[in-house]
């Protein structure tokens, strides 16, 4: 049957209406899709940040424990050696309402605790009362036991507990924490008698240890770092949500001009395909949302190649995004491969090589920084078994830290030596070196003394050369600066490293 024009026309504006149906249909969902695609970005950048911070906060809280341990062990002995034994030598009993005792006690215990962050150091006795605080008008107050303290009657370890002035997901929120908002309050059962006889029916005078200690420090290294990932999560998200809405727009209107262009068959095959096409692309987003970093940068280098990365306006969000994401990438990166390290090849390098490659890609940087090399080699070169790029990354960590430590220029001596065994690589810079407390905790997990950075990158140096069989050594140099010195074994030549 053969169709007239009348006809023809009443089934085109049928289709045409069915078209923009279906078009505002798709793009609904298309845009709903973008919803979801921020929330789920949004949701895993929380997530991932509340794991990290609180996989930090757990390291953080493991050190200070071990420390409080100690310490607590360290005043228990200085108690019953300097003050327990003498006065039951001297008086039979301990009994601290005795003025003489008291003031020996206390000046045990100051002794012992002289130049530390110590708050709040109390002694009960078994009946809960206090027999000793740094503070005497709580002598002979029962206010404050805890169920810490009368747990730890009962217990042979020490007992932890946090105390905060604010709730830890508040305190993201504050600009500066005050000091004395976080304490980590340690209470110690102390294994002392106070009597000779075991006639006296009395419990013993010195029974539990309490003291706090300020963690606020600490905590907040904790603090800045989860805001850190948080940020980059919240601004990336929502810079890849403005894009893609952006882009669905512009898709909108494209299909919109090529519809009134074209003819019916062909504007609905073209609308087919181009509902084939983006499906695919929000198929392909839907999958890969579930590694957020990944999104953000694949989605950026696929904008990136197209025509609408030529855009100014565009182009902006897009670097923005870009640096957003490397950013972000980078404190991940750091924080993967110090808990997953990779398992070097085992490769015959010459590590000469390695270091003049690095020396090569940071020329531009060296005279940025007003910054000379000095290199020493030996003559036929210093050759290892192992992982070309790792100890790249290794080395090359090493340098630029001392390149961002001479704000003014200076000098790096690198000295490469071997014999049988060993090769040795030393850098010697002319910085400011290491001060005492940084020296203790440069391997820390988590530690540094920067503005910007994870603390990650001096313990994935340390897990490189680990894993090559190696040591890293860290010293100040008398004459002024750091010293870095890195051992590793000599290489054997065999088939399976060439």
């Amino acid at each position: 049957m053969q169709q007239t024009p009348e006809s023809s026309k009443k089934h085109q504006e049928l289709t045409q209406e069915n078209y923009k149906d279906s078009k505002d249909y798709g793009f609904g969902i298309a845009k709903s899709l973008a919803w979801i695609l921020l929330f789920l970005t949004l949701a895993s950048g929380l997530l991932l940040s509340v794991f990290i911070g609180q996989s930090a906060r757990d390291v953080l809280l493991k050190k200070e424990q071990g420390f409080a341990s100690l310490l607590a062990e360290n005043i228990n002995q200085d108690v019953y050696r300097k003050f327990s034994i003498p006065t039951l030598l001297a008086f039979g009993r301990i009994s601290l309402r005795q003025p003489a005792q008291y003031e020996r006690l206390d000046e045990t215990v100051k002794t012992s605790v002289d130049g530390l962050n110590i708050h709040n150091l109390r002694i009960f006795d078994h009946a809960q009362k206090v027999t000793y605080s740094t503070n005497k008008a709580e002598i002979g107050s029962n206010v404050f036991s805890s169920p810490a303290t009368q747990q730890a009657q009962l217990s042979t370890t020490p007992i932890f507990n946090i105390d905060s002035s604010i709730p830890f997901w508040q305190a993201i929120f504050q600009p500066n924490l005050k000091q004395g908002s976080f304490y980590l309050r340690t209470t110690y059962p102390m294994q002392i008698e106070n009597k000779v006889s075991s006639s006296d029916k009395e419990g013993p005078a010195i029974s539990i240890l309490e003291f706090s200690q300020d963690i606020t420090e600490d905590m907040g290294v904790i603090v800045r770092f989860q805001r850190l990932v948080i940020g980059v999560a919240l601004i990336s998200s929502t810079l890849l949500f403005i894009l893609l809405l952006v882009f669905i727009k512009r898709a909108e209107h494209a299909l919109s001009v090529r519809f009134q262009e074209r003819q019916k068959l062909l504007t609905e095959l073209h609308q087919n395909e181009r509902f084939v096409s983006m499906g695919r692309v929000v198929a392909s987003i839907a999958h890969e949302i579930r590694n957020p970093l990944g999104i953000i940068r694949s989605t950026i280098e696929l904008l990136l190649k197209r025509p609408i990365g030529q855009d100014p306006t565009t182009a902006k969000f897009l670097t923005a995004m870009h640096d957003e994401s490397l950013r972000l990438s980078q404190t991940i990166s750091d924080f993967l491969d110090y808990a997953k390290p990779k398992q070097p090849k085992q490769q015959y390098i010459d590590v000469i090589l390695v270091l003049e490659q690095i020396f090569a890609f940071i020329s531009p940087d060296l005279l940025k920084y007003s910054v000379d090399i000095m290199k020493q080699y030996p003559v036929k070169g210093a050759w290892v078994n192992g992982d070309k790029d790792l100890l790249y990354r290794a080395f090359y960590n090493i340098i630029v830290n001392s390149i961002q430590e001479m704000k003014n220029g200076g000098v790096i001596n690198v000295t490469v030596s071997s014999d049988d065994k060993k090769v040795n690589i030393r850098f010697i810079d002319s910085g400011p070196g290491f001060s005492q407390d940084v020296l203790e905790h440069l391997l820390d997990p988590f530690y540094t003394t920067k503005d910007e950075g994870t603390g990650l990158g001096l313990p994935i140096v340390n897990s490189i050369v680990s894993s090559h069989g190696g040591e890293i050594n860290f010293m100040n140099n008398p004459e002024g600066g750091a010293i870095i010195t890195i051992i590793l074994p000599v290489g054997d030549i065999d088939e399976n490293s060439l």
